[in-house]
C-alpha cells in the first residue's frame, strides 16, 4: 500500500512502497525507452539533415585529405540567400542569389577577392566559411556535385565591427587585432607540432 503525503507546494502525492525503476521487468523498459529515444532522436537529426538538403538544392562535397588539400566550390550559394529557405526563416528574398564559383590549391595556391563595394566579396566569404562548416557537421553544401572541401583542424573568422569608442579602437584596428591573433594561433598551433 502507499501513503498520501503533501509535497513542498502543497500538492498531495501517493507515494508507493517500492520504487517502479527497482521492479525488474520495469528496469529493463525504462532501458528500453532510453535507447529508443536515443535511436529516434538520432533519426529525426538524420532526416532533418537529409530535408535541408532537398530544400536547399544541396550535395556532398567529396572530402579532401592531405597537408595541401584543394578546395572547389561549383556554383555555391549562400542557405541564408535561397529564397525557400529564406521564407520558412522569416527573412524576405525574391530572387535566387548569384552563385559562386572558386577554387585554392593546386595551380592556384592564393585566393584574392577584388571588387566593387556589393560587388559580393563579403558574401563569397561568408559562404565558403558556412559551407566548411556544414561539411564538417557532415551536412550537404548548396553547391553543385563535384565541389571539393578539405577538412580543417581550425576554423578562424573576423566577423563584425569591433570598433570601440572606449578603447580608441577603429573598425580597421579592431579588424587588424583580430587578424593578428589569428595568426599567432595559427603559428602557436604549427609551433606545439
Amino acid at each position: 500500500p502507499g501513503q498520501l503525503q503533501r509535497d513542498a507546494g502543497g500538492d498531495l502525492r501517493l507515494e508507493l512502497g517500492v520504487g517502479l525503476a527497482e521492479t525488474p521487468l520495469v528496469g529493463e523498459g525504462q532501458q528500453r525507452a532510453m535507447r529508443n529515444r536515443q535511436v529516434l532522436g538520432e533519426l529525426d537529426a538524420v532526416q532533418a539533415m537529409a530535408l535541408l538538403a532537398v530544400e536547399m538544392d544541396a550535395h556532398p562535397p567529396e572530402v579532401v585529405e592531405g597537408p595541401k588539400a584543394d578546395l572547389e566550390l561549383l556554383d555555391s550559394r549562400h542557405p541564408l540567400l535561397l529564397p525557400r529557405l529564406a521564407e520558412r526563416l522569416g527573412i524576405t528574398r525574391s530572387r535566387e542569389p548569384v552563385a559562386v564559383s572558386l577554387r585554392v590549391g593546386g595551380d592556384e595556391p592564393v585566393l584574392v577577392i577584388s571588387g566593387p563595394n556589393t560587388g559580393g566579396k563579403t558574401v563569397t566569404l561568408r559562404t565558403l566559411g558556412l559551407l566548411s562548416l556544414m561539411h564538417q557537421c557532415g551536412l550537404h553544401v548548396p553547391a553543385e556535385a563535384g565541389s571539393r572541401l578539405p577538412v580543417w583542424r581550425d576554423v578562424f573568422a573576423d566577423i563584425g565591427d569591433e570598433q570601440s569608442v572606449a578603447q580608441s579602437l577603429s573598425t580597421f584596428s579592431g579588424h587588424l587585432r583580430r587578424i593578428t591573433q589569428i595568426v599567432f594561433s595559427i603559428y602557436a598551433a604549427f609551433a606545439i607540432m
